[in-house]
């Protein structure tokens, strides 16, 4: 297992011709890549036609800059004669204030876990006036798992992880690793993918585990629902500014909801739907499941009633379609027979929205009953479902099975290898799908797994295929999974290990 990629923006040096000042954009590093073999991409921006200096160090740590309006530099300067003769690492900006160098890494095993770290510099004459962002990197085998430099400030499993307008990830609340038994946390911790470091960031106004959080279009986080610190379902919701570090509530929620699904709208609204209002037994997560929905406006900060789904459900799933509908699939519910029993579901129903409140399709039939499964949009416009568990809620069957949804129906899915609900799944730039981790056994009080497998699509019509993708270094369920935009997968969320508990830990995968 090679140590943490750690990306960082390089810091250039130069003694050229004058260059006149400008008041635009600010200098900014993004990179992509890192994996042995493969292409480091580093993408500068800044004032237009502006000369830059781009430098490479093996040590991150304060070095002062006497003289200069940058005061002091992220990284050292060792590598600062190397830097100046690597064509391209000294030039213009164009004349959008743009350019990319394409760094081609050797697939050279001593290579692996090798840190630099980076930093931009704009040069007006001989003087360094304004530095951007550091990025650390850490070279890695493709299909590697490693340890951020950093792990979370405090262990939370069923976290929100929501990734920024500007690539930060936004690390919310969760809980211990059980469902019935989580109680959740206020605080917040912010993720920063060009230091592969957490931080701390305002609390939330109420503690919340087992919630939803949605980015909306203006950049804010809208965070609905979930359990109090001491395990009870709530209806307060609030809105996170990034931007001011502020959380502010809005209004409630008509119930108490855990469990339920959050979708944007195209129009920005959030369309939240079922979920349970009572953890206090294990049958009660079912019998008090919801066939309600609410629509949040961000305009007007409240929320209305929406359509009913078919049937009351939690634990289930919702995706957001190519054409704006929204597909929900399975979850826990309950059937009554002179009392409520628990039972779980095989329906789906897709949701056209209007201006109004809009209104649920009739119902369709999957392959399987799933709940605790995980569903995620292909390139092909199809909707991947993935694993989850069937049978009984107390007797569940974890499955291995997966299915997709055509438009008009489902059809059979290649199956994993290995059965697990409770999954992190994410796309990659090439249309793959990672599954990582997962639960097995109890789907209530799960035990995690640390396995991972490779979805290959088969447009339009195949049913594809999973292959394996190794292993993270921890067991997993419940944990956050996003597509960084630096190319790698971050598993940023901690989850609960093997033993239930919640852990601190995260990890990067090199795609």
């Amino acid at each position: 297992m090679s140590p943490s990629r750690v990306f960082r923006a390089f810091a250039f040096l130069a003694v050229l011709s004058q260059a006149p000042e400008t008041n635009a954009q600010p200098m900014h590093l993004d990179v992509k890549g890192g994996g042995l073999g493969e292409t480091l991409t580093l993408s500068l921006s800044g004032p237009p036609n502006q000369r830059y200096l781009l430098l490479a160090s093996f040590v991150y740590a304060p070095t002062p800059f006497p003289g200069h309006p940058v005061g002091s530099l992220d990284i050292g300067l060792e590598l600062l004669t190397i830097c100046l003769s690597i064509p391209g690492f000294l030039g213009n900006l164009d004349g959008a204030g743009e350019m990319v160098l394409p760094v081609p890494v050797p697939n050279n095993p001593s290579y692996d876990g090798l840190n630099l770290n980076f930093q931009l510099l704009r040069v007006v004459g001989n003087r360094a006036h304004e530095k951007s962002n550091p990025w650390r990197v850490t070279f890695d085998t493709v299909g590697d798992y490693t340890n951020t430099l950093g792990e979370l400030l405090q262990a939370r499993a069923f976290a929100t992880t929501t990734e920024l307008s500007d690539g930060t990830v936004l690390v919310a609340g969760g809980g211990t690793g059980s469902l019935t038994s989580a109680t959740g946390l206020a605080s917040v911790e912010l993720y920063r993918q060009n230091l592969e470091a957490f931080e701390a960031f305002p609390p939330m106004n109420q503690a919340r585990s087992l919630h939803r959080a949605t980015r909306l279009l203006d950049g804010r986080v809208l965070l609905t629902g979930g359990v109090d610190g001491a395990g009870n379902p709530h209806n307060s919701a609030e809105v996170y500014d990034p931007a001011a570090g502020t959380s502010t509530p809005t209004g409630n929620l008509s119930i108490a909801r855990v469990g339920h699904t959050a979708s944007l709208l195209p129009d920005g609204r959030v369309l939240i739907a079922g979920g349970s209002s009572d953890l206090s037994s294990d049958t009660s997560f079912a019998t008090s499941a919801e066939a309600s929905t609410e629509i949040y406006n961000p305009a007007t900060n409240a929320f209305s009633p929406g359509p009913n789904l078919s049937q009351p459900k939690t634990f289930h799933d919702a995706v957001t379609l190519a054409n704006g509908t929204v597909l929900f699939t399975g979850g826990i519910t309950y059937i009554t027979i002179f009392i409520r029993i628990p039972d779980l579901s095989d329906r789906a129903q897709v949701y056209t929205p209007s201006a109004g409140a809009g209104s649920f399709g009739s119902n369709l039939t999957m392959g399987s009953k799933r709940a605790g499964h995980s569903t995620i949009l292909l390139d092909d416009g199809r909707a991947l479902v993935v694993g989850g568990a069937s049978g009984s809620l107390l007797s569940p069957v974890i499955l291995a099975s997966c299915e997709l949804y055509t438009g008009g129906g489902f059809a059979a899915a290649g199956s994993l290898a290995t059965e697990r609900a409770i999954a992190g799944l994410v796309k990659l730039d090439n249309g793959q799908v990672l599954a990582s981790g997962g639960a097995q056994g109890d789907l209530l009080n799960p035990t995690s797994i640390a396995s991972c497998e490779l979805y290959t699509p088969a447009p339009p019509s195949g049913a594809g295929s999973w292959g394996a993708a190794g292993s993270m270094g921890t067991s997993r369920s419940g944990h956050g999974a996003l597509m960084l935009s630096d190319g790698t997968v971050g598993l940023i969320a901690g989850g609960g290990g093997a033993s239930g508990t919640a852990l601190s830990t995260a990890e990067i995968y090199q795609p």
